[in-house]
C-alpha cells in the first residue's frame, strides 16, 4: 500500500448503571473481544466506557482502569487507548496513567458541540493541566467536530485542527459525513500541517479501506466488524479480511 497506516479497533462497554455489575464474567468478554482482535493483526484497541452523562463517576474510572490493568497484562503488545462517552478527558488521562494505557481519544477537544445530551464544551485545557500530573507519556488524539453532533460556530476545518495542535493534540480524528467527506477533510488537513498525525474515524469498510489508507496516518473501525446482527461481537473472518485489504 506504499505507507504505514494503524488501525485501531474498537471494544464498546455496557453503560455502568445502578444495577451490580458481574465484573468478572465482563472482563471475560473484553478479554475475548480483544483477543480475537489481536490474533487477527490489530496492534491498537480502544476501550469505550459509554455510560451517558458530562463526568465520569468514580465507579466508571475504578471498573475501567481495573479492566484496563488486565488487558495490559494479557496483552503486553497491544496499544490501548481509553474513551468516555462523559465529555471527562481528566478521568481519561487518569485510567490510561493507571492502567498503563498508551493514549485517549477525546471527542470535544476544542470549540463546543451540540449533542443528544446537551452542549458539550472543549476540554483542551484540562487535559493540558491532567497532562501534569501523569506518571508516563499519555498520548491524545482529537476529534475534530465529533460527527454524533453539531458544532457551535464551527471554524474552517484547518482553523480547528491548528488550534487542538496548539493545545497539545498528538493526532486528529477527522470524520465527515460520507466518506467522501472524510477523505476531503483529511487531505485538507494533511496539506495544512503535513506533520500531524491524521486519523479517520469512522465510515471506513472493507470495500473502500484500500482507498482509505491513502489519504490517512491511521483510522479507527468497529460497527463493520462486528457479526452480522450482533451488537458486541466482533467477527475473526470480517476482521481479517479486513486487513488482508489493508496489507493487500
Amino acid at each position: 500500500m506504499g505507507k504505514s497506516c494503524r488501525i485501531t479497533g474498537v471494544v464498546h462497554l455496557p453503560p455502568f448503571g445502578a444495577d451490580r455489575l458481574d465484573l468478572e464474567g465482563l472482563e471475560s468478554w473484553l478479554l475475548e473481544q480483544i483477543g480475537i482482535h489481536a490474533e487477527c493483526g490489530i496492534t491498537s484497541m480502544m476501550i469505550q466506557d459509554q455510560t451517558p452523562g458530562e463526568l465520569a463517576g468514580l465507579k466508571n474510572v475504578a471498573i475501567l482502569s481495573a479492566l484496563g490493568r488486565t488487558v495490559k497484562r494479557m496483552f503486553p503488545d497491544l496499544s490501548l487507548g481509553i474513551i468516555l462517552e462523559a465529555n471527562n478527558p481528566s478521568a481519561a488521562m487518569y485510567i490510561a496513567n493507571a492502567c498503563g494505557a498508551d493514549f485517549i481519544r477525546q471527542k470535544v477537544f476544542i470549540g463546543a458541540m451540540v449533542k443528544a445530551g446537551g452542549v458539550m464544551t472543549g476540554r483542551a485545557g484540562e487535559v493540558w493541566e491532567a497532562r501534569k500530573d501523569m506518571d508516563r507519556p499519555v498520548r491524545v488524539l482529537t476529534d475534530i467536530y465529533d460527527r454524533t453532533g453539531v458544532p457551535l460556530g464551527p471554524l474552517p476545518i484547518e482553523t480547528a485542527a491548528g488550534q487542538a495542535l496548539k493545545y497539545g493534540s498528538d493526532g486528529l480524528i477527522l470524520t465527515g459525513k460520507n466518506f467522501e467527506e472524510s477523505l476531503d477533510l483529511a487531505d485538507r488537513v494533511r496539506k495544512q500541517y503535513p506533520q500531524a498525525p491524521v486519523y479517520l474515524g469512522g465510515g471506513i469498510t472493507e470495500k473502500n479501506v484500500g482507498e482509505a489508507v491513502k489519504h490517512c496516518d491511521g483510522m479507527i473501525v468497529s460497527s463493520c466488524l462486528l457479526e452480522d446482527g450482533k451488537d458486541n461481537v466482533w467477527s475473526r473472518q470480517k476482521i481479517r479480511r479486513f486487513m488482508e485489504c489493508v496489507c493487500g
